[in-house]
């Protein structure tokens, strides 16, 4: 069979997905697609993900499928740039998000800090929850029910203020971060620190990790209470530590 039949395959494989998913497709909805029946699979050699970027560029005056967007690391094709798939991949990347909340769970750990020390950390996430989330259309709220976000979406609604007044951290360079993690890993455990991924690390620690920030960069006493909890040598306390987690999303509080 010839490149152009194969490649003719490859757009077949991405619609038939798109209608499926009934979104745009990445490189990861290919390769499970292709772990379940093989045979779908084109016979090129490249990875999917190269297989998405050639088949975009154009190839004698057309491209064969249309690059809709970039969604955390992965980029999503379909067959054309019709707008209803610029408007799937956009509540795509709504419920990726929710799901990924849900599993931080912000508004939970805010409520341990109530009666602490803490407990203006607390109101400035419940407030920032409700600056990023409040302002949502129908169509992200269906999602946000879907998924069990909107509990948590009342949970701020409910406990915390309507005016979010959070600041950016002093934030820092990643070869900074990496020294921190790399002295706490070696002081604990020295045979790890030579093999340490820090890289794996860094990018649980990076800002920003909402829209409300621009800024990007690294925290450092954030990094610091990161590298005790995960080689602890001493008994750190646990609501610093929450305290630290979720300014990771929404900043500190302004002085008053």
């Amino acid at each position: 069979m010839t490149r152009l039949s194969e490649k003719v395959r490859l757009v077949a494989e991405v619609e038939r997905l798109c209608a499926e998913l009934k979104r745009p497709v990445s490189s990861r909805d290919l390769a499970k697609s292709w772990a379940k029946v093989p045979d779908r699979r084109p016979l090129l050699l490249q990875r999917p993900g190269q297989l998405l970027i050639k088949a975009a560029r154009p190839f004698e005056g057309s491209a064969y499928l249309c690059k809709i967007g970039v969604v955390g690391n992965l980029a999503f094709y379909a067959i054309d740039s019709s707008p209803q798939w610029s408007e799937a991949l956009r509540l795509h990347s709504i419920r990726l998000r929710m799901k990924q909340h849900c599993k931080w769970g912000v508004p939970q750990q805010a409520a341990y800090l109530f009666g602490t020390k803490y407990e203006a950390y607390a109101t400035n996430a419940l407030a920032g929850y409700r600056a990023e989330w409040d302002s949502l259309d129908a169509s992200a709220q269906r999602i946000a029910i879907e998924t069990g976000f909107v509990k948590m979406l009342d949970i701020a609604r409910t406990q915390g203020p309507a005016k979010f007044s959070g600041k950016c951290p002093p934030l820092s360079v990643a070869k900074k971060a990496e020294t921190i993690l790399r002295g706490h890993c070696k002081s604990q455990r020295e045979t790890d620190a030579a093999h340490l991924s820090a890289n794996r690390h860094l990018a649980r620690l990076s800002w920003p990790k909402i829209p409300l920030f621009s800024k990007r960069g690294f925290w450092m006493d954030q990094v610091t209470a990161y590298s005790r909890s995960r080689w602890p040598g001493d008994c750190d306390d646990p609501i610093e530590q929450r305290a630290l987690f979720i300014c990771m999303f929404y900043g500190i509080p302004k002085p008053r």
